[in-house]
């Protein structure tokens, strides 16, 4: 799915003496099939940017171009044109255990098949099928989601989304809460998901996450884009400068910079290990 941000600018209460302006003049052509992490501090306007992909806001000016889908600040679209939209993209937001609500598991799980696609008999089956790629079995299918754990009320949430088979999946802060190998297990399950066929865009705070599985990456601060391309080359740099947290790979290999220790070619803990032992 091809996204396009074109001269974007979005401000809150536009109209008023409050207004806020929470994006400036973004232009940048979102690559199809990737992981795409976008990434600032809190308030550069992540969220909001995600949130315009999608129809939930309208452009204050210029455009958004989502799979040839146009939204600008003139736009006014039917119900069912908006929906057309909504069933290409899943969104998981932040806190994503906190979307349950129905009695059981695989209720939860199938009311976005059922919303979306309403004479489709099916659901039940690819509710499961959703429920089986994120690692629950059939005994949680006739569970309450709220007696499960977090990272099991996690997983159900997420298949809720992935059941209407997107063709991209927002994920906002999908890591917040969870300690490093929940962190591993909930990003390696994207992964997996990523390699279905499914375009991602990441929304979060953790450089590590977007160093290890993000292809391309945009920079946000203060409501502009100051930097995109590689993680591995934009890591590198001093992102602090941005509020961003330089990722542990790289604050180990300043950290032997400054005993005289220098290494070449390393992006992780493999490659660090191995220039390592040419140092003796």
């Amino acid at each position: 799915m091809q996204i396009e941000f074109k001269n974007l600018y979005f401000n809150y209460n536009n109209n008023s003496e409050f207004k806020v302006t929470v994006l400036k003049n973004i232009n940048y052509l979102i690559n199809k099939n990737n992981i795409t992490a976008i990434v600032g501090k809190t308030g550069s306007g992540k969220s909001t940017l995600t949130e315009l992909i999608n129809y939930f806001l309208k452009p204050t000016s210029g455009q958004v171009i989502t799979d040839g889908f146009i939204s600008e600040n003139s736009t006014k679209l039917k119900f069912k044109v908006v929906n057309k939209l909504r069933k290409k993209i899943g969104y998981l937001f932040q806190f994503s255990e906190n979307q349950l609500f129905e009695d059981t598991v695989i209720k939860d799980v199938s009311f976005g098949v059922k919303n979306f696609y309403p004479k489709d008999d099916g659901y039940e089956q690819k509710s499961k099928e959703a429920l089986r790629l994120v690692g629950l079995d059939e005994s949680f299918d006739s569970r309450s989601p709220f007696d499960l754990s977090g990272g099991e009320k996690k997983r159900v949430a997420i298949a809720g989304v992935i059941a209407y088979k997107p063709d991209l999946l927002i994920l906002d802060e999908p890591t917040a809460g969870l300690d490093a190998q929940g962190k591993k297990e909930i990003m390696d399950l994207f992964k997996k998901i990523h390699e279905t066929g499914v375009q991602i865009i990441l929304i979060t705070h953790d450089m590590n996450v977007v160093l290890e599985y993000a292809d391309e990456m945009i920079v946000l601060d203060n409501g502009s884009i100051q930097k995109y391309g590689s993680p591995k080359e934009i890591l590198k740099e001093n992102v602090e400068k941005y509020n961003l947290e330089t990722p542990h790979i790289y604050k180990t290999i300043n950290a032997l910079k400054e005993k005289g220790i220098v290494l070449n070619n390393v992006t992780d803990i493999p490659s660090l290990v191995t220039e390592l032992k040419k140092h003796g």
